[in-house]
């Protein structure tokens, strides 16, 4: 805390204002005019303690020893509070003159408690005394603790008898509340300051951990407020990608259809040999490009949740046969061999045996566009089983180039490719793998890859699959 202001600055600490019946009871009267000071910590005490279980450990405290405590802030707010001893609330706070002197008293120790300082204390001039210490918090003053009244030796009767004849005080019953303050021993107000101040700093620290929770909880509240707006911004993204995915192959779709519809025409006719060999391109890229709009169609299908997977019986080596049968012509026209590894399982199983070939292949033509020797592997192992369903993992090993660990992450995401120049390579639009991972998971599995640079790579994906 600085230094006392001067007279023509704000006070730092309280003032109290002379109004007599603000100043009887602290705990029924705001008895102190607010300073424009702000405090010197950044937090408030009353924003970090429950002062309504301090005002009953200060009433207990009082009530035992006979002591009144009080928090006070520093603009002079009571925060919490035990009464005064009688003999102030009843004699010395409700007479002019005394209360003046309560006010000096006030005063006095609100200047005295400097930056280091343990305590303060002072005897005012009705004979009694007080005791301040600053509370701290990590560094920062702000609040005091106020002790008082009581007497540091026996009062002087003499002194007290003045007090009755001077301000007019009826003598028993101000010799009855003098009775009541306490003795206590100067050597004995540390070790009490430090009690309670102890116990004032802990409220407080207990109260500041409790303030930044509810301020992490308020911002937390608001980050996932802000990320609900970011998903549903995000939601509504995708929905308008499938609606655009979706209007955009249906647009491309007519105008192939009536391509197609054209060459078929044209090749009743009578052809020449070069004719014939660019109808021959033509009608291989309108199957190539129907094909890239199947895909999307059935991505977007698939993200809005409208996937069909109808179930049927099969064997899971028939479709492992069926995918090598027709990559063959592909596989043979870049000197590929197509190894087929005998299925774990035998039994037949029922599921979506259309979709798993869908899958499957997709694997496949990638394994075999993407590998320029060697040969491409497919197998189907069983991972697990109960009595009802078995889970089969489907892999396509190639001897390609490989895939860097940092671009496999990116390898399932939709219209993505490990390098855009393979897209002018090698073609195709990043789609297939995206579709065969999404298949999975609706059938209860997922999909993934293991690579190694210059060795080659291996997809693979789950399905959970009924037995029949």
């Amino acid at each position: 805390m600085s230094s006392p202001k001067t007279q023509t600055e704000s006070p730092i600490l309280f003032v109290r204002s002379p109004e007599i019946a603000q100043m009887r009871d602290p705990l029924t009267s705001p008895w102190n005019s607010v300073s424009e000071a702000e405090p010197a910590f950044r937090h408030e005490l009353s924003a970090l303690v429950d002062f309504s279980q301090m005002n009953e450990i200060f009433a207990n405290y009082l009530e035992v020893v006979g002591l009144p405590i009080s928090i006070i802030d520093l603009q002079g707010k009571v925060l919490a509070s035990s009464k005064w001893q009688r003999l102030c609330m009843e004699f010395h706070r409700a007479n002019e003159a005394t209360l003046a002197r309560c006010i000096e008293s006030d005063v006095s120790l609100s200047t005295q408690i400097k930056e280091g300082q343990n305590y303060a204390i002072y005897r005012c001039r009705n004979g009694l005394t007080d005791c301040a210490a600053p509370i701290v918090v990590e560094g920062g003053h702000i609040a005091n603790l106020f002790i008082g009244q009581f007497f540091l030796a026996p009062p002087d009767p003499v002194k007290f008898e003045e007090h009755c004849t001077t301000f007019g005080f009826e003598r028993d019953a101000y010799f009855k509340a003098l009775a009541e303050v306490p003795i206590i021993a100067e050597e004995k107000v540390p070790a009490i300051v430090r009690l309670m101040v102890g116990l004032a700093n802990q409220v407080a620290q207990q109260g500041l951990a409790a303030y930044r929770l509810k301020n992490a909880n308020i911002t937390l509240s608001e980050h996932n407020v802000a990320l609900s707006v970011a998903k549903k911004a995000a939601e509504a993204a995708s929905v308008a990608k499938s609606a655009f995915l979706a209007n955009m192959s249906h647009e491309i779709r007519t105008p192939l259809n009536h391509i197609s519809g054209m060459a078929t025409l044209i090749r009743r006719e009578p052809l020449s040999a070069k004719q014939t060999e660019r109808m021959d391109k033509l009608d291989t890229a309108c199957r190539h490009l129907t094909s890239v709009i199947d895909t999307i169609l059935e991505l977007t299908v698939i993200e809005a949740g409208k996937l069909d997977v109808p179930e049927e019986p099969f064997s899971i080596q028939e479709v492992i046969s069926d995918v090598a049968l027709q990559v063959l012509d592909l596989a043979d026209a870049k000197s590929l061999s197509v190894i087929l590894e005998p299925s774990e399982t035998s039994e037949e199983v029922l599921g979506g045996k259309g979709r798993i070939r869908q899958a499957l292949l997709n694997y496949v033509n990638n394994a075999i566009r993407f590998t320029e020797m060697g040969s491409i592997t497919i197998r189907a192992k069983l991972v697990e089983q109960s009595d009802r369903r078995v889970l089969v993992r489907f892999e396509v090993e190639d001897t390609g180039a490989g895939i860097a660990p940092e671009d496999i992450g990116r390898l399932f995401s939709i219209f993505e490719q490990v390098d855009n120049s393979s897209t002018r390579r090698y073609g195709g639009l990043g789609t297939g793998l995206a579709l065969t991972k999404k298949i999975a998971q609706i059938m209860g599995g997922n999909a993934g890859c293991e690579s190694q640079l210059g060795v080659g790579s291996k997809f693979w994906f789950t399905v959970s699959l009924l037995k029949t």
